[in-house]
């Protein structure tokens, strides 16, 4: 077996690369800061309003069946039902599978 050749000519080490500049953050350091300061007060303003309101979570509870097929006999939608009772359009959409468990024609069929 033939045995490599050398290289012709020896290779240098490359000593003068910089490093690759880092890429600057989309936000700086201070409106992180601000961003979930700002997220936190909300999150807590948002928790004491509804511990003044009803003193529990009322939107998980769901009013009287013959109120939320009024409502939809009225509207028409579930989406219309969620405004009105200012509830998350999935909150009436469980609304909405409860009541057709118990005979109620209420959303898509």
């Amino acid at each position: 077996m033939a045995e490599p050749s050398e290289p012709s000519e020896p290779i240098e080490p490359v000593q003068d690369i910089e490093p690759a500049p880092r890429r600057r953050s989309r936000k700086s350091a201070a409106k992180k800061a601000a961003a979930a300061k700002s997220t936190r007060a909300a999150k807590k303003a948002t928790k004491k309003a509804a511990v003044e309101d009803a003193g529990t979570r009322a939107y998980r509870r769901m009013p009287e069946p013959e109120q939320v097929m009024d409502v939809y006999r009225e509207t028409g939608s579930i989406t219309a039902v969620a405004e009105h009772f200012g509830v998350p359009r999935h909150t009436v959409a469980g609304w909405a599978r409860r009541l057709r468990s118990q005979g109620h024609a209420i959303g898509r069929q």
